[in-house]
């Protein structure tokens, strides 16, 4: 019994294949496909404007390696001449970059300014609020202000006397 399955799987495998080719229209001779080329069914319009499509590639991209060739750091001449009408719109294009860059320093030399005055600006506020110039008025409506007060604290703890000497622990200007 196995031997006729062994026999008559592959028989049967062997049939469906061979049926399935014969209704597909393929025999075992025509694997590749049975479409010709696209060349040759191709419409003579189409051939020309792929042709055409190709120069234009082509030509742009010689004129880009003529540009590549010009940029060189060795300033050396290229083998291949760059059309000229590549050169006006290089120029035109250096001259806008000169331009832009030019704008961008002026803009960074601005900026730096107002930076410089910015800093100023905030130097001068933090040492007008932190060191009032004269002093009017009591001592108390002098140090209402917190920034004078806290410099009063600190002039207080460093001109005062050491922490060790002290006989009490207090506060500078304070008692208990």
């Amino acid at each position: 019994m196995d031997n006729i399955l062994e026999i008559l799987i592959p028989l049967i495998f062997a049939a469906v294949y061979f049926f399935g080719n014969m209704f597909s229209g393929k025999s075992d001779g025509d694997s590749a496909p049975s479409i010709p080329s696209g060349r040759q069914e191709e419409d003579p319009d189409v051939i020309e404007r792929q042709r055409k499509i190709q120069e234009e590639i082509r030509r742009k991209i010689a004129e880009r390696r003529g540009e590549e060739d010009s940029r060189s750091p060795l300033d050396a001449p290229s083998s291949s001449p760059a059309p000229s009408q590549t050169q006006p719109p290089l120029a035109t294009y250096e001259s806008q970059m000169q331009e832009r860059l030019q704008r961008i320093e002026a803009t960074k030399r601005r900026a730096e300014k107002l930076k410089e005055q910015i800093h100023i600006t905030q130097t001068n506020s933090t040492l007008e609020q932190n060191l009032p110039r004269t002093v009017r008025g009591s001592a108390r409506a002098f140090l209402r202000n917190p920034s004078a007060a806290r410099i009063a604290f600190i002039y207080g703890e460093i001109l005062g006397q050491p922490i060790s000497q002290r006989k009490t622990q207090t506060i500078p200007g304070l008692t208990k």
